[in-house]
């Protein structure tokens, strides 16, 4: 019996005790101004707004780098663990309460256009990048069978027009050089195909986290410039120096991952395939020449490459 007794206050000191320690809450303080979530993500829709200074309720534990709350006026959420203070003493936790009380203003009703979907946390973004094209270009030179790969340089822009959608601006360089000898004259010649496509088109959100963000990104527009040029030494015949170009449609189609090492700045690595063929050559090879006598300059293939973000 005395066993039985001792089980049966063990178990209701269980239920009087577990149930608290298993929601306990601790006084936390907005460490500057940022949003409530309605679930733990940013992308999650904003139910509420914090002040710096101002004083809630926070869980013990986070959940994907947030705390779940209880506001002042009484709303439950989530709010990122960066933004938040978990120090405050009871007694500082009540005085600063007390205070936010007298000093709050009735929150204003919202449209129901204002409250569709999370805000937009920066309107832009801009980046550089380099990456490696993995391009043939095949036929332009006589008896090369590829003239590739290539490297290239550039910017992108953005304009956040939502949360998971941006309209972005590229410019960038797309070049290889490339030394060949004519064996019948014994002179060498520096060969080089470039391209500067000029793109805007979509990039959309797929995957969000704290740390990381998935992107498909697709772009279409014009190249300016896109052909082959040759130099050398006075003693090379005029036939093996060209200097051929024309535009060119291109479009590139990407997957984007970016890694967020602080709230502005990201890391990120892009990979997908870019078309851009120019219209036909037809250089002067009379008399004989390294080029071949009617060409295109083929730039499409896999792009990989890696940049810097920056949203403000």
């Amino acid at each position: 019996m005395r066993l039985v007794a001792c089980f049966a206050v063990f178990g209701l000191m269980a239920l009087l005790v577990l149930p608290k320690s298993l929601h306990a809450a601790q006084a936390a303080k907005a460490e500057t101004d940022t949003n409530v979530y309605e679930t733990p993500g940013k992308d999650g829709k904003i139910v509420d707004q914090l002040k710096k200074g101002n004083v809630l309720e926070a869980s013990n534990l986070t959940t994907n780098g947030f705390y779940k709350v209880r506001t002042s006026r009484g709303v439950i959420g989530w709010v990122s663990q960066e933004d938040l203070k978990v120090e405050l003493t009871g007694d500082q936790y009540r005085v600063k309460l007390s205070e936010q009380a007298m000093n709050a203003k009735p929150k204003q009703q919202t449209s129901h256009s204002e409250e569709e979907g999370p805000k937009k946390e920066f309107n832009f973004k801009l980046g550089i990048f380099g990456d490696y094209n993995l391009f043939s270009a095949s036929g332009i030179i006589n008896s090369l069978g590829k003239f590739g790969p290539g490297f290239g340089f550039g910017a992108e822009v953005g304009i956040f027009l939502s949360p998971s959608v941006a309209l972005l601006l590229r410019g960038e360089q797309v070049f290889k050089g490339q030394y060949l000898t004519d064996t019948n004259a014994n002179v060498t010649v520096k060969v080089t195909a470039q391209s500067y496509p000029i793109m805007t088109g979509l990039q959309f959100r797929l995957l969000h986290s704290q740390d990381f963000s998935l992107f498909f990104t697709a772009l279409g527009g014009y190249a300016l410039n896109t052909g082959v040029s040759s130099s050398g030494s006075s003693s090379v015949s005029a036939t093996n120096l060209q200097n051929l170009s024309s535009g060119a449609l291109t479009g590139l189609g990407k997957i984007d991952l970016y890694w967020h090492f602080s709230k502005r700045f990201s890391l990120f690595g892009e990979c997908g395939y870019r078309y851009l063929k120019s219209s036909t050559f037809t250089p002067n090879v009379a008399g004989g020449s390294i080029f071949a006598s009617s060409f295109q300059v083929d730039l499409s293939g896999i792009v990989a490459g890696f940049g810097l973000a920056f949203a403000f």
